[in-house]
């Protein structure tokens, strides 16, 4: 009655241990023993069930030559094996100690001959699935002390079982072992399969776990079923790239300003590489005139009062004497004109602009046009119109 009592309200349980007045009893013993070894029953026949279902699995991935993936799941085979084989052990140890609890109750020490079997059920006691077995394992601390139950625990005096030992150890299997149960559920499904190379020798494939999967039994592009696109590879070509001209220099040539462009890669090129304007040979001007003097830039000629003339005005009283139009005069050199008159193109020469209209007076001593001093026709007008195209291009520039 004391006994159900302490069942039903565990707390009342832990504080007696906790004080030490827990003693050890043979009659719930006894119990725990019968129902460990029932547990034991039960997870055999699971795990059994689960092994057919490993082993159809498994014998399915060796047909479809997943032999990778086949073999860590034999791995988990073997486990479910060994465990198995240790549950069935300790039932019969159960069993052993159910049937000789009066000797142990009687008895002050342990007896010699139930010295491993004792220790056994208290080192399995951490280590399998059987919550029974944990309260075997505190009657036999409350028998024999915490010092027996600390060397089962740790196996200090190897009095464990030692085939429970191995069979319950968290150590792989060995890498022939994995081979054996492979080639086994080949045979009985009736698959004609030959185990891969594993690069281990003789001696390590008994001593030595199966090495890690390497991937050789993984298709190529399992997705889209296109493994022969990648036996014709074709190199990739890199794509064509404009070449980048790089200006390398400007040279003020007789003709003008003259740009040197090297291709992408070659060496930068000195000022005397650069590409030179042919020379022009002078040419004398027609017998009897005079050759025409060049406009400063930005500005006319200036008249014989101090006024500045129109730009152009010079010129065209030149080319209304009869003499060549006047060549634009090129910028300085070392630098840029930012004056608006040398952006703006010189005024286009017409036919009516060369040659003198009928009837027009000839030039004066003062060096003026006729046709100026009259105004409103001739180079007056193209004046008129060029300082109007000034100004407009003034207005844009600010």
């Amino acid at each position: 009655l004391d006994e159900i009592r302490l069942l039903r309200h565990p707390e009342r349980r832990t504080m007696l241990r906790a004080m030490g007045l827990e003693r050890f009893n043979a009659n719930k013993l006894k119990p725990y023993l019968k129902m460990s070894e029932q547990r034991f029953g039960i997870l055999t026949s699971k795990k059994t069930n689960l092994i057919k279902t490993h082993k159809r699995e498994i014998a399915e991935l060796l047909r479809t030559g997943k032999e990778e993936k086949a073999r860590i799941r034999v791995e988990a085979l073997i486990r479910m094996d060994f465990t198995i084989e240790a549950y069935e052990l300790l039932a019969l140890l159960c069993e052993l100690v159910f049937e000789r609890v009066a000797l142990i109750a009687s008895e002050k020490e342990c007896p010699g001959d139930m010295r491993e079997a004792l220790s056994t059920l208290v080192w399995a006691a951490q280590r399998t699935e059987v919550p029974e077995l944990k309260e075997v394992a505190t009657q036999i601390e409350f028998k024999y002390g915490k010092d027996f139950v600390e060397a089962a625990r740790t196996g200090t005096e190897e009095c464990v079982n030692t085939r429970v030992a191995h069979k319950l150890s968290v150590a792989p299997p060995s890498a022939q072992l994995v081979l054996s149960y492979l080639e086994a559920i080949a045979k009985e499904y009736a698959i004609d399969w030959t185990p891969s190379e594993t690069g281990l020798s003789a001696e390590a494939l008994a001593t030595q776990a199966m090495p890690g999967p390497t991937g050789f039994s993984i298709d190529v592009a399992p997705g889209s079923n296109l493994a022969g696109a990648y036996s014709t590879a074709v190199p990739s070509a890199a794509a064509p790239t404009a070449p980048v001209a790089q200006v390398v220099g400007i040279d003020n040539g007789a003709h003008g300003a003259v740009v040197g462009i090297a291709p992408t890669g070659a060496p930068p090129a000195t000022q005397d590489a650069l590409p030179k304007a042919p020379p022009v040979a002078p040419t004398a001007p027609p017998a009897g005139k005079q050759p025409p003097p060049v406009a400063p830039p930005g500005g006319g000629a200036d008249d014989d009062d101090g006024h500045p003339g129109a730009p152009g005005a010079a010129a065209s009283s030149d080319q209304q004497q009869g003499g060549p139009p006047a060549a634009a005069a090129p910028p300085p050199s070392g630098g840029t004109s930012t004056d608006i008159h040398d952006l703006i193109p010189p005024a286009p020469t017409t036919a009516a602009a060369t040659a003198p209209p009928a009837g027009a007076p000839a030039r004066n001593d003062d060096g003026d046009a006729a046709a100026a001093a009259q105004g409103g026709g001739g180079t007056s007008n193209i004046g008129s119109d060029y300082d109007a195209l000034a100004k407009r291009f003034a207005s844009l520039k600010k």
